[in-house]
């Protein structure tokens, strides 16, 4: 059984709009509130993970030597000579 009450929610959710959802959510899934509870949390961090290994792999494009940046005009001339 999930208890709401013995978790911390930020201020900006409501617990019982939250324990509703989640309610209603189980009920048309056929599946308990913990169970999708436990799928959320697992598909959250896998997202994060994500996130994380895109920043790395952006960053590390930043740091190369032959990094490139262009300015405004640049990409603008560009892409008018592709008749974006």
């Amino acid at each position: 059984m999930l208890l709401l009450e013995n978790i911390t929610v930020y201020r900006n959710i409501n617990r019982d709009e939250l324990n509703d959802s989640l309610a209603c959510s189980a009920k048309n899934l056929d599946r308990s509130k913990g169970y999708i509870v436990r799928k959320a949390i697992k598909y959250y961090l896998q997202e994060m993970q994500e996130d994380m290994e895109d920043a790395k792999i952006a960053l590390q494009r930043i740091n190369a030597p032959d990094f490139k940046t262009y300015t405004t005009d640049e990409v603008r001339e560009w892409l008018k000579k592709k008749n974006v």
